[in-house]
């Protein structure tokens, strides 16, 4: 079904939170020039509107990628906006609400971070977001002037959207390039991070996680592992279970399949497996946790930017995963750029959400799933 269908046409990028009731959507729709505003909105597990459409960000600049993290009655929007200013015209915005919509904080406010007790005045993009015991946290990739590329940091902040501590460096290393970061935290404030990192000459990406102890200001391990062990992989995604299993999956880019792994213990040696359909790209996997397995939403490219999304049930008991069935939500064809929302609901129900139609007409769509 349409999640906004009284809003205009050109409704991309949609991500998706369950806060105990009702599902939050959080997408972006043009501002009625060529950028785009971030809008949230809630729904009934009917599908049915809770609250209606209305829009996020405050500033008015192109804001887009929109990331979004519940706890309690707390909602948590991040996004990155292109001020057009010129230099340094990439930051990222955020701002806070009750589940209800009621606004936490009245506007949004730019992240500025630091580094060694120094702000940090460069490009700062890609968003992602996590809810922690207290407050929540934001990951992103940021421009410092003695890196060769991006470098992905976690700034934990409070609900009224002061900055709670330092900035993190997830692993600086000057030679790299670190990139679309992804971040979960357990609800005892431990930290999970994720991201595409590569390492010049070739710059070649590798998925590379570690962890972040609660309180803590530096990451452990150091140097991050290789993901699953697979050197040419991106598209990393996270997802922490109530039970503490932490699931990373992400493309590897030698087979095109999505690998699925436990990284709870970042050194230890969990099992891995790989998903999706055989001589086929397998693109822009999100994984969500339940008490013992989850599902991954992905999209089997078919056609240029364009694919069929597919979405797995797995199960796992602390040292090995059981796949289930894969389900086809809809066999249009949709845009893997703009990735695909998955939450968890109940039992082995989930809610999906994506961006469908022609471009650049797209709409966002939804659909609650039954998995088997």
């Amino acid at each position: 079904f349409d999640l906004a269908p009284n809003q205009p046409d050109g409704q991309i990028h949609a991500t998706a939170a369950f806060d105990g009731e009702s599902v939050w959507v959080v997408y972006n729709q043009p501002d009625g020039s060529s950028n785009f505003d971030v809008y949230g909105l809630r729904l009934n597990c009917d599908g049915t509107q809770r609250t209606a459409p209305f829009q996020i960000n405050t500033t008015d600049h192109n804001d887009i990628d929109p990331a979004v993290a519940i706890r309690g009655d707390r909602v948590y929007v991040a996004w990155q906006t292109d001020t057009q200013s010129g230099a340094n015209n990439m930051q990222l915005p955020y701002r806070t609400f009750q589940v209800d919509g009621t606004p936490v904080m009245t506007t949004d406010q730019f992240l500025r971070t630091q580094r060694n007790g120094q702000p940090v005045p460069g490009n700062t993009w890609m968003p992602a977001v996590a809810a922690l015991p207290t407050g929540f946290a934001i990951a992103g990739a940021r421009a410092v002037d003695d890196a060769s590329g991006f470098q992905v940091f976690v700034q934990r902040i409070n609900d009224d959207g002061t900055l709670n501590g330092a900035t993190l460096d997830a692993s600086f290393l000057a030679p790299s390039s670190q990139t679309a970061p992804a971040l979960a935290a357990k609800t005892d404030g431990v930290m999970h991070v994720a991201w595409d990192h590569g390492v010049a000459p070739d710059y070649e990406d590798q998925v590379r996680h570690t962890r972040i102890a609660a309180g803590a200001d530096v990451a452990n391990p150091l140097p991050p592992p290789v993901a699953a062990g697979r050197t040419q992989s991106a598209g990393a995604s996270l997802s922490i279970g109530p039970s503490g299993d932490a699931f990373l999956a992400f493309t590897d880019a030698s087979n095109g399949k999505i690998v699925l792994t436990d990284i709870a213990d970042p050194m230890g040696n969990a099992d891995a497996v790989e998903i999706g359909g055989p001589n086929v790209a397998n693109l822009a996997p999100t994984v969500v946790a339940t008490q013992s397995g989850g599902a991954v939403a992905w999209f089997q490219q078919l056609s240029g930017a364009f694919g069929e999304m597919r979405v797995q049930p797995f199960d796992y008991d602390g040292s090995q995963f059981t796949l289930g069935t894969v389900d086809i939500p809809t066999g249009a064809m949709s845009p893997m750029l703009y990735g695909v929302a998955l939450t968890h609901i109940t039992q082995n129900v989930y809610f999906v959400a994506w961006a469908e139609g022609d471009s650049p007409d797209f709409r966002i769509k939804g659909i609650f799933l039954e998995l088997p």
